[in-house]
């Protein structure tokens, strides 16, 4: 006892912890989305019953949702119908009444009362008013004729319809009174009599038994073909055992279903949450609201178009569309997986994953961001061509299985889906930036333009600088291709990763005049400053241009926590007491791959700007910018960077091969030069002419030796 009583305290334990890291700052972004996607499939779990079940289905107490028909020969008693009739004769007979012992002097008292004038107290207020109207002597005549006729009337084992007749009789006598007094009196003594009946509750339940079973069960035949039940007829439990021995469902609330999919879902959202964290991308709370919303809107058009067209894929295209155009690949293709598998708990289409698959696999190939788009004309073209290959893939698998016949509406569906999407994606894409804070390819195409005023500036005051960014820039997109990332990102980044330095462009090297440099006469930890806060200069200025996120990550990334060892070693020089972390910049270090190869390849480019002597082969360069890379990986600049041997050595080859191409030599031989050279090839090839002339002479003699 002792022991559960612990580990009750135990999951009790957890559970608060659970919540209260919940509601931590950096978790909030998780609990927001597994909400919205708990609460989406909540909601579709319903409304697909509703849709499907409800409108379809019959349910015991509520109204027909349409016409059943008989589909084989069908007898059985009406069990309800009959009880509704008995019911109806029941409530015909509303009482039984009988005169109880003391009718008599009940009767005599009221005459009393009527002799004394209290007949408020005898009659109602109707009759009273009416009697009333009459004059007094009138009334006193009433009141004498109704006693004289109720002392002479006997009461015993009389009926009232027999009473009623002797009242009658005794009026139709009585030649003093007019036929409206008559009316009256007769009143008046009617409403005596039958004061003095009373209701048998006892009687009144054994008459309504007898007139019940008089009433015999009603049969109902239906042959296959008849109407079993009107639409709008509520569903009796009878009804229900017919339908059933027709064939027909009833429906239930989904619970089980319900909790299934929500434990389901709950489960798989730790996975996105999972492969975010290993793949150290740190999404904001925007994109994952973001995919919320998307699996959302993917769910509920499954829903609408997997009863109402043949062409199920439909949905799958769109959310694999934005996804892989928006996210990182890794991540979109587990939640395209995720989502089919979901789908299936929620619409019971058992090939939604095989076709997930294919749609995650051919996005992968066909949407991958680490592919360059270079117009939005590509990118409709490839979204296009996407829906086309899942369609035509989707066509030759599914159809054949299913024993359906190509159509005209089915060809033309796939062809129709593709433009729609193709376009669709086009315009919603910048829909999606603006409302989530996406950074879409179509905003980096945007920001890659040379004509944005930010660049006429460093063009204008940074002209060093300026020329260094569209170096960097060019080699980051040429190597990022190479290795998969997104080149697009990486050449943006690598344009804005130097704009700091507008804050005093003439402090960086490049931009100052041939053996003229300012640092010379300043301090070294002046001049250290200096270099260090272009990084932060231009992360604020990035914020100021309502630069995405990532773009400002690569900003205040490229430098990482590197050492600026040249101003260091000056200071130590000229004896002044400097700390080391005065000479280091703020960081972070890279966090990405892209953030990783922009440090690369700006820190090769501004070394190659200066001495390069001893670099006149592709093997010099290859082992200059191996040691530069080896240099970042001893200062750890690379410890959340997950790049293999066979990428470094990829991005070394691929620079190196680049700045061949580049530093070629436009030196011209003077005439003098050409003649001195000819003139010692002419002298190289006489020499080897007597060389071979004198070897030719030696293998002859040996041969004549020999014969």
């Amino acid at each position: 006892m002792k022991k559960l009583i612990a580990f009750i305290l135990t999951i009790k334990n957890s559970i608060i912890k659970y919540y209260r890291e919940s509601l931590e700052v950096e978790n909030r972004p998780y609990v927001y989305f597994r909400l919205i996607v708990l609460l989406s499939v909540v909601f579709l779990v319903i409304a697909h019953w509703y849709m499907t079940d409800v409108k379809v289905k019959f349910r015991v107490g509520y109204p027909a949702p349409l016409n059943y028909y008989a589909k084989v020969e069908t007898n059985y008693y009406d069990r309800d119908a009959t009880q509704k009739l008995r019911d109806e004769a029941e409530l015909r007979i509303v009482k039984v009444m009988v005169r109880g012992g003391d009718a008599n002097s009940k009767l005599q008292e009221k005459i009393k009362l009527i002799d004394n004038d209290a007949l408020n107290e005898v009659f109602s207020p109707e009759l009273v008013k009416v009697i009333r109207n009459k004059s007094k002597k009138e009334q006193r005549k009433l009141s004498a004729v109704t006693i004289d006729l109720l002392k002479n009337l006997s009461l015993e084992d009389s009926e009232e319809t027999a009473q009623s007749r002797a009242i009658w009789k005794a009026l139709d006598a009585n030649k003093h009174l007019t036929r409206s007094e008559k009316n009256i009196v007769f009143q008046m003594c009617e409403g005596l009599i039958v004061s003095t009946y009373e209701a048998d509750p006892n009687l009144l339940e054994n008459l309504r038994d007898n007139v019940s079973q008089q009433i015999p069960l009603i049969s109902r035949h239906f042959e296959p073909g008849d109407l079993l039940v009107a639409k709008g007829t509520i569903i009796t439990r009878d009804l229900k055992h017919i339908l059933a021995f027709n064939g027909f469902r009833e429906t239930k609330f989904p619970y089980t279903l319900l909790i299934i999919t929500f434990l389901v879902v709950y489960i798989w959202t730790f996975f996105p949450i999972l492969l975010e964290k290993k793949l150290e991308i740190n999404l904001p709370m925007s994109k994952w609201l973001y995919i919320a919303t998307m699996l959302a809107i993917h769910w509920g058009i499954e829903l609408i178009a997997c009863r109402t067209v043949l062409y199920r894929c439909f949905s799958l295209v769109g959310l694999t569309s934005f996804l892989f155009l928006t996210l990182q690949p890794e991540l979109s293709y587990n939640i395209v997986l995720g989502s089919a598998t979901i789908s299936l708990l929620l619409f019971f289409e058992y090939d939604s994953c095989l076709l997930a698959i294919i749609s995650a696999t051919l996005g992968y190939i066909i949407l991958s961001r680490s592919i360059p788009f270079v117009r939005r004309s590509v990118i409709w073209f490839r979204v296009a061509t996407f829906s086309l290959f899942v369609s035509a893939i989707y066509m030759l698998i599914f159809l054949p299985l299913s024993a359906m016949r190509p159509t005209f509406e089915l060809i033309v569906a796939p062809v129709i889906s593709a433009l729609f999407w193709a376009i669709w994606v086009v315009a919603g894409l910048p829909l999606v930036e603006t409302i989530f804070g996406i950074i879409t390819p179509f905003k980096l195409l945007e920001l890659s333009s040379m004509s944005q005023p930010i660049f006429k500036r460093l063009q204008l005051e940074a002209p060093g600088t300026y020329n260094h960014t569209l170096a960097v820039a060019n080699l980051s997109e040429s190597v990022a291709e190479q290795l998969g990332l997104n080149a697009l990102l990486v050449k943006v980044g690598a344009l804005f990763h130097d704009i700091g330095k507008l804050k005093c462009p003439a402090y960086f090297v490049e931009n100052q005049p041939r053996d003229n440099n300012v640092h010379d006469d300043l301090s070294p930890v002046m001049s250290a400053k200096i270099l260090i806060s272009h990084v932060k200069n231009g992360y604020e200025m990035a914020k100021e241009l309502k630069l995405p996120s990532e773009v400002c990550n690569l900003i205040i990334q490229h430098h990482g926590t590197t050492f600026l060892s040249y101003f260091y070693e000056k200071a130590q020089a000229l004896n002044i007491e400097v700390e080391k972390k005065d000479f280091i910049y703020p960081g972070p270090k890279p966090q990405s791959k892209e953030a990783a190869l922009l440090m690369i390849i700006d820190s090769v480019e501004a070394a190659l700007k200066g001495d390069t002597s001893g670099l006149e082969t592709k093997d010099d360069l290859y082992n200059f910018i191996k040691k530069i890379i080896a240099s970042k990986i001893e200062a750890y600049q690379f410890d959340r960077v997950d790049f293999t041997l066979k990428d470094l050595n990829t991005i070394c080859q691929l620079l190196a091969d680049n700045y061949v191409s580049i530093n070629y030599s436009r030196h011209v031989k003077s005439i003098s030069e050409l003649v001195s050279d000819k003139i010692l090839k002419n002298e190289v090839s006489n020499a080897k002419n007597v060389v071979n002339a004198t070897k030719a002479a030696e293998d002859t003699e040996d041969v004549a030796d020999e014969l």
